[in-house]
């Protein structure tokens, strides 16, 4: 398969990705149907991602009804499951342009606290230089 007919299957399979989407949308009431960020039909099962376990559980609640009305439309599906999307990172680039990650503080505190506690010399620095990225609380 070249490279330009394996481009053409992607943009095709991402385009019906965005019409089952939008189909699936149009099924849910608000504000759960703007929650839905993708979804993938795999060997009958329609997984839907969302972003807080919060609006999979109401999706969860609203599956069956979901998967009813999409077997309507003609969609050959035995079951719809949810999924946690990974959130996106907003947080500032440095001039390199890699990501700046941060960690809160009380997860830093638990990886100053492990680090403390091993014997590996190299593993505790990098872990307690790991931790040093943690954000500290502003006293304003």
């Amino acid at each position: 398969m070249t490279s330009r007919s394996v481009l053409t299957l992607l943009g095709k399979q991402l385009s019906n990705q965005k019409v089952l989407v939008e189909q699936i949308k149009a099924l849910l009431p608000s504000p759960l149907n703007e929650q839905i960020h993708g979804a993938v039909m795999q060997t009958r099962t329609l997984s839907l991602f969302v972003n807080s376990p919060v609006w999979a559980s109401r999706l969860r609640y609203l599956a069956p009804e979901l998967l009813r009305q999409l077997k309507q439309q003609g969609l050959i599906i035995d079951r719809v499951r949810t999924r946690i999307a990974a959130q996106e990172v907003t947080k500032a680039t440095h001039r390199s342009g890699r990501m700046r990650l941060s960690l809160s503080e009380k997860s830093a505190e638990i990886l100053r606290q492990t680090a403390v506690a091993l014997e590996d010399k190299p593993l505790r620095e990098a872990m307690l230089r790991l931790s040093r990225h943690g954000q500290r609380k502003r006293s304003d």
